[in-house]
């Protein structure tokens, strides 16, 4: 071995003692473990792991902007009304030993108050509790991309829900008790009847079945403890995949002792509806319902309305859609040669 082997090695041998002696310095910082943002997939798409957690978290949302005439706005025809409303809602979901816990909440704009919580409720398994939709609103619309989708009900109540949604064969039944006022988070019942206010929550029931080939039908009933009288309702709905690009629908509704145009009535709803996708990005539908509605001590009162409408697909995520409706009823109690029309963009996320 020569002298400039020698020399070579040596001097290597030095540069790791000292770099290994760097390293140890007392005061260096400890580079810190990244806990980079993990996906839950146990929830469905779009949730992420809280970062520390085992709690899965989501964000959703939507805007719309439209510009409309007519009766959607309880203007006059020759008056073109600009919207905008938002939303924005928070997903928290993890696994327990009683089943999934879940809350949910979500901010939503309105034409006239501002922002409000249209939505805040807790899930327990089969338990929800808190301001959600009404079991009215989970079926029965007669073309889901439809604005005037002529669907009775559709509000979010504060409510008890006990919904079990896994009977075997898509099979599903629950029952809850709900505030008379869908706006309110905040209810007052009053057992003694001194306020005005309802002796007790609405109460309604459904029993459904889900995700079939073939479709999906349910049956609600809802009872109604109004101050001053009582208010009952059924509503049976069913949707059929005729095609793979065609879905029919129809629903009939039966209300007892609701108010039509400042009288008591009965009334009874029938509506049929269809959507049929043209391709990935073109949809087009319509749909029409009638309503035989018995006045107490009043005129006829039937009325009628039909909805025509083609939605467009811009991106992933913007949609574009189109509409007119027309409704007309006798002695301009619900309706007289009405006419509407709206122009939406949505972006949802």
């Amino acid at each position: 071995m020569n002298m400039k082997s020698i020399l070579l090695g040596t001097a290597a041998g030095l540069m790791v003692a000292s770099a290994a002696q760097a390293a140890d310095l007392p005061g260096e910082p400890t580079p810190a473990a990244v806990d980079y943002v993990k996906v839950c997939d146990a929830f469905g798409t779009g949730f992420f792991y809280i970062p520390g957690t085992e709690t899965c978290l989501k964000f959703d949302g939507r805007v719309r902007v439209q510009a409309g005439t007519g009766i959607q706005y309880a203007s006059s025809d020759n008056v073109v009304r600009l919207n905008t409303d938002a939303r924005f809602g928070v997903d928290v979901r993890s696994a327990t030993e009683l089943g999934t816990l879940r809350t949910y909440v979500r901010i939503a704009t309105t034409p006239s108050s501002g922002a409000l919580f249209d939505r805040a409720f807790i899930q327990l398994g089969y338990l929800t509790v808190g301001k959600a939709a009404n079991f009215y609103d989970s079926f029965g619309g007669l073309a889901g991309s439809a604005i005037a989708d002529r669907n009775w009900g559709g509000d979010d109540y504060t409510q008890i829900t006990l919904l079990a949604d896994n009977l075997g064969g898509g099979f599903y039944a629950g029952i809850q008790a709900h505030a008379t006022a869908p706006v309110l988070l905040r209810q007052e019942f009053d057992f003694d009847d001194k306020k005005g206010a309802a002796d007790f929550p609405d109460v309604e029931a459904i029993i459904g079945i889900a995700d079939q080939p073939w479709g999906s039908a349910a049956l609600a009933a809802w009872y109604s403890n109004q101050p001053g009288d009582d208010f009952f309702s059924v509503k049976g709905g069913v949707s059929f995949k005729a095609t793979d690009a065609l879905t029919v629908n129809a629903t009939a509704i039966y209300l007892d002792n609701v108010g039509i145009g400042g009288f008591n009535a009965d009334s009874i709803q029938i509506g049929l509806g269809a959507e049929y996708a043209v391709s990935d990005a073109v949809s087009v539908y319509g749909l029409g319902q009638y309503s035989f509605n018995d006045l107490d001590g009043g005129p006829n009162a039937d009325s009628w309305g039909v909805t025509l409408g083609a939605t467009y697909t811009i991106v992933s995520g913007l949609v574009a859609t189109a509409e007119v409706a027309y409704d007309d009823g006798e002695n301009n109690i619900v309706a007289d040669n009405d006419f509407s029309g709206v122009l939406r963009l949505t972006r949802e996320w």
